[in-house]
């Protein structure tokens, strides 16, 4: 734990992902209260971290006014419903993913059906899918407990202490994304959206469809806009270069974007035999499922671009969906 800026903490909450081993989550501390952003994955571990780091401060998650859900996924929001039993702070979450929540959380094994079979049609094997249903299901279980949440759209504004923040809703990593911008000093809480050495991931939902990509990539040039010094991700090292650390994001994903074409010149593909022919961070033949599945949902949301863009055709077949370069 570190005071990265006055009265503003960065907590190390460990993760279970040997990859991104720490989530980088931050406690604003005022007079007025304080304010947590995200949770860490829900574990003992994580749990634990948070707690004794909170206490080198002077805090217990009762004295938490505010803790902010920049998305949904289990690094971020999965200690929740631990905390939503020792806290009467409110969790503020966008409105896209509480909904999201809900509806997975409702009928997770349906969800998870549904899910199987949208991804099995676009190449990924029922047999993988297998492999990692366990640990889908219980992130599909998660919820927030008991806590007052407010849903929020982006735009909205929180005022703690001297501290003025606008709540900025950056869909791509996650369709709900928001991060804090706090204009006066030059701060902002990017979380997932932009981080100093790595790019998050980003999913085609088969619940949202949508063009994830083409909204990531425009949120990426909103946030590069903005006065920033300073920009505080949820893993690795604080950026000082956001315009520039913007840019390198989006290139490395137009590179992606041209390497699938060149996958698709040879014959008609599905998405998971297009992803087995581009370049990951480990390689295709050695990565497991769990892995597997997340470069499957990137290139369906870059495969979405690409058809958008008028630079591929996307047919349903009755064994599955395919894609062609437009002749």
């Amino acid at each position: 734990m570190q005071e990265v800026a006055p009265n503003i903490y960065q907590l190390n909450i460990p993760l279970p992902e040997k990859r991104l081993s720490i989530l980088n989550a931050y406690v604003v501390k005022t007079d007025e209260g304080s304010m947590l952003i995200d949770t860490g994955w829900n574990t003992d571990v994580a749990y634990n971290a948070l707690i004794s780091q909170l206490a080198e401060i002077d805090l217990t998650p009762a004295d938490l006014k505010y803790i902010i859900i920049t998305h949904f996924h289990p690094d971020h929001f999965g200690l929740s419903e631990r905390l939503s039993k020792e806290s009467n702070a409110i969790f503020i979450q966008h409105e896209i993913e509480i909904k999201l929540l809900t509806l997975r959380r409702n009928d997770a094994e349906k969800a998870l059906s549904s899910m199987a079979k949208w991804l099995n049609r676009n190449g990924f094997p029922i047999s993988g899918y297998e492999e990692i249903k366990d640990i889908s299901l219980s992130v599909y279980k998660l919820n927030h407990g008991n806590a007052n949440i407010l849903s929020v759209k982006g735009g909205e504004k929180i005022h703690l202490g001297q501290f003025d923040f606008d709540i900025i809703w950056s869909p791509g990593h996650s369709p709900g994304m928001i991060c804090l911008h706090e204009a006066n000093l030059g701060y902002l809480f990017c979380s997932d959206h932009v981080l100093a050495h790595t790019t998050p991931n980003i999913s085609l939902f088969s619940e949202l469809a949508g063009n994830p990509l083409g909204d990531y990539f425009q949120s990426l040039r909103n946030v590069a806009k903005l006065p920033v010094n300073f920009a505080f991700p949820a893993h690795g090292k604080i950026i000082t270069n956001l315009p520039e650390r913007v840019e390198q994001m989006i290139n490395h994903h137009e590179e992606r974007l041209n390497e699938m074409l060149v996958v698709c010149q040879q014959q008609p593909s599905n998405a998971y035999e297009i992803a087995s022919g581009v370049s990951w961070s480990m390689k295709w033949e050695t990565m497991p499922m769990f892995h597997r599945r997340f470069a499957i949902l990137e290139t369906l949301a870059h495969l979405e671009l690409l058809r958008r863009r008028g630079q591929l055709v996307k047919t349903e077949t009755l064994d599955g969906t395919y894609y062609r370069l437009v002749n």
